[in-house]
């Protein structure tokens, strides 16, 4: 994803790029003028490959951790269950009260970073009642998987963090380029171009026009003949 002030300049790249193309028959014979253009579309070719990474860095880690947590958000809640169980057979009212705030939706909306201690709450308190909770059908299996999708859930907890120091790479990554390719248009295709007016006017002036570059001549003050929104 670009930003507002990128991708209409991104559109112009494209435009100037497409010009170039359609007269490919002038473009290529001229060296230096023919490999400016490869590494125009290899620059373009860059910023959307890591528009796409800065997209993902976002996205990915994000929405594996909503999934991760509600798995143990699920799973905490079995166990709630059995210990609920074990409080109705024991008529045991103090641990009922424990386990009346717990609910799906209340583990789901817990804030990522307290989540954990809530689930060691509740694991303590199967620990504690094992046996009553064994009878109620409490396995070994799922005490592994209880285990395993917690920890999957602690290692993902970073990393949004990560995903927005990636995103930040990305967003380096992606000025650079847009400088980068300002620069090959301005220091190398723009005066390759100048230099063909008079041999193939109309070529020149498609192309300045989609460079929104008014006036193909150098003016005076501004040798490289480009205005100030080029």
């Amino acid at each position: 994803m670009m930003t507002e002030r990128q991708e209409p300049k991104f559109n112009t790249f494209e435009a100037a790029d497409d010009v170039l193309t359609e007269h490919s028959s002038i473009v290529s014979g001229i060296e230096a003028l023919d490999e400016a253009q490869d590494k125009l579309q290899e620059n373009m070719e860059l910023i959307e490959e890591a528009c796409g990474r800065k997209v993902a860095a976002g996205a990915g880690t994000a929405a594996e951790k909503k999934t991760a947590k509600k798995q143990v958000a699920t799973s905490c809640m079995r166990l709630v269950g059995l210990l609920r169980v074990e409080a109705s057979t024991k008529g045991d009212e103090a641990l009922a009260a424990l386990l009346r705030p717990y609910s799906q939706s209340m583990l789901e909306r817990t804030r990522d970073g307290r989540l954990p201690s809530v689930v060691d709450s509740i694991v303590a308190l199967a620990r504690t009642h094992e046996t009553g909770l064994r009878r109620a059908g409490l396995s070994d299996d799922q005490l592994t998987a209880h285990d395993a999708l917690t920890a999957r859930f602690r290692e993902l907890s970073p990393a949004p963090k990560l995903g927005r120091a990636d995103k930040s790479l990305e967003v380096e990554k992606i000025e650079a380029l847009f400088s980068a390719t300002d620069k090959l248009l301005k220091e190398r295709i723009d005066p390759m171009l100048r230099n063909l007016e008079e041999r193939h006017p109309d070529f020149v002036k498609k192309y300045f026009a989609v460079r929104h570059i008014d006036n193909v001549g150098a003016r005076k003050g501004d040798p490289a003949g480009v205005t100030p929104n080029a």
